[in-house]
């Protein structure tokens, strides 16, 4: 019983005397573990769409991305090339393999553990803190999966906390040229966001920016450093100020993408309701028509402005890939009586409604979809919906304690802003954004990082005044 005893002790005095490593190692082992068994079994159900990046990625390591279907595959690698460009290269190296695509999104899960434990260690008083909130991020089950598929996401998470990171070394630098050079990472993880997910790269953008501004240190520098960020970094890569055209082009279809996301989805948060295109009911437009551009690729079927790819590489099997347009590029047409509306995936017209009142009806369905559903008595027979909606319990409990640990630290704004910012936008834009719970829930792993460290936050100032002792009165009147 003593050496268990004296076991444990050693134990977490060396957890405790190497946090970050400690961490880093329990995310590596899980992920790594997810990994091999999914490799194994060929069970792709968590993650569908990892199979075209691994097409793509061949595809791209191959010298044949030109012309790929029909052009969606090299618009897809490039606007995801801060995840596909490295597949690509590792499968140059080593062959186009699905563990290969698995072992780079283990990779940036590591480091986002690691990053976060990091982070919490200079927001929070002691090691044990930063271990918990890194921990959080390193053992959640979702984080775990979304880690060990091979999908971008973890690249999404590396560059937030990153910036998270950065952020916080600002307000305590006082060097002028350290500061610089902190801004120039912010402004590469920008970069690295648009190459990844542009909705995300708008958010990071505008919420680096406010922390910026608000942050402790010179005034001065902050500002040269937001113009920077917010004005030169856009318009060096070729895109707006501030993001503001494709916050423009984003703000006019919202409903559009509510309803593409929508489409054939069994967890549709609002399901698409049919237009009447003549008098007398709805009118079917063929399954086989082509919404956008699309077109059939390699003798499968479109349908509804959908592609369906059969895998036919070699050196991997997989199920066969459907690919949809892009959002905010899909055709929508106009009704006899002034309707908008798509072809769903069936040939079917259904409504699109991209007003301001739409979106703001579809807000507080979307706020309780993007946070907490599916939620337990919800959860239907699917086995990844039923593990869905058990954590969705811990997400919850994460919200509420994330919100009491920014009130408790609002005044150490410099260090909360950011996290803070990212959680709200994040969930203000994927409430009228998100069109069914899946890519919600995975959406949702983009702010686990500040949940964790905010939550962690109210957890050390709920502790530390349970601690404190009353002051005892001497029951003598002065």
């Amino acid at each position: 019983m003593n050496v268990v005893l004296r076991f444990r002790r050693w134990s977490v005095e060396r957890l405790m005397d190497h946090p970050v490593l400690a961490v880093s190692m329990v995310a590596l082992i899980l992920r790594l573990g997810v990994a091999l068994v999914l490799n194994l079994s060929g069970n792709w159900t968590f993650a569908p769409d990892a199979s075209l990046y691994l097409v793509i990625g061949e595809a791209a390591a191959d010298g044949n991305l030109d012309g790929f279907l029909r052009g969606y595959g090299s618009s897809l690698f490039h606007t995801t090339w801060a995840f596909s460009g490295q597949v690509a290269a590792l499968f140059e190296i080593f062959g186009a393999h699905r563990l290969v695509l698995q072992l780079v999104s283990v990779f940036y899960g590591v480091v986002t553990a690691a990053l976060v434990t990091i982070l919490a260690g200079r927001l929070l008083r002691g090691r044990g803190y930063a271990v918990v909130a890194g921990l959080i991020v390193a053992v959640t089950p979702s984080q775990v999966i979304f880690s060990s598929v091979g999908l971008r996401e973890s690249v999404v998470w590396v560059a937030l906390v990153l910036t998270g990171v950065l952020l916080d070394r600002i307000g305590s630098e006082p060097r002028t040229w350290r500061v610089i050079l902190d801004v120039c990472g912010i402004s590469m993880a920008y970069v690295a966001l648009t190459m990844t997910r542009n909705q995300t790269a708008l958010l990071m953008l505008w919420c680096a920016g406010a922390a910026l501004l608000v942050g402790p240190g010179r005034r001065t520098i902050r500002i040269v450093g937001l113009g920077l960020l917010l004005v030169v970094v856009p318009m060096a890569i070729g895109r707006s100020p501030g993001e503001i055209d494709f916050l423009n082009k984003s703000l006019s279809q919202l409903g559009s993408v509510r309803t593409y996301a929508a489409m054939g989805a069994e967890s549709a948060i609002t399901k698409p309701v049919p237009v009447e295109l003549m008098l007398g009911g709805s009118e079917s437009v063929g399954g086989s028509e082509s919404v956008g551009g699309s077109e059939s690729v390699g003798g499968s079927e479109s349908v509804g402005g959908s592609k369906s790819v059969p895998c036919r590489r070699s050196s991997f099997q997989c199920r066969s890939i459907r690919l949809d347009e892009p959002m905010l590029d899909r055709e929508r047409k106009v009704s006899d009586g002034g309707q908008e509306y798509v072809i769903d995936l069936e040939g079917t017209p259904v409504a699109v409604h991209n007003d301001l009142p739409a979106s703001l009806d579809a807000l507080p369905q979307g706020i309780v979809a993007v946070t907490v559903r599916p939620l337990p008595w919800e959860a239907g027979a699917s086995l990844g919906r039923v593990a869905a909606s058990v954590e969705s319990v811990f997400w919850l409990a994460l919200f509420v304690l994330a919100a009491v640990g920014f009130w408790v630290r609002r005044r150490d704004l410099g260090a909360v802003a950011f996290p803070a910012a990212l959680v709200v936008s994040a969930v203000l834009s994927g409430a009228v954004t998100q069109g069914n719970l899946g890519t919600a829930f995975r959406h949702r792993g983009q702010i686990l990082w500040a949940l964790a460290i905010l939550s962690v936050a109210a957890a050390e100032h709920i502790r530390d005044r349970s601690t404190t002792k009353p002051t005892v009165g001497t029951g003598k009147n002065p």
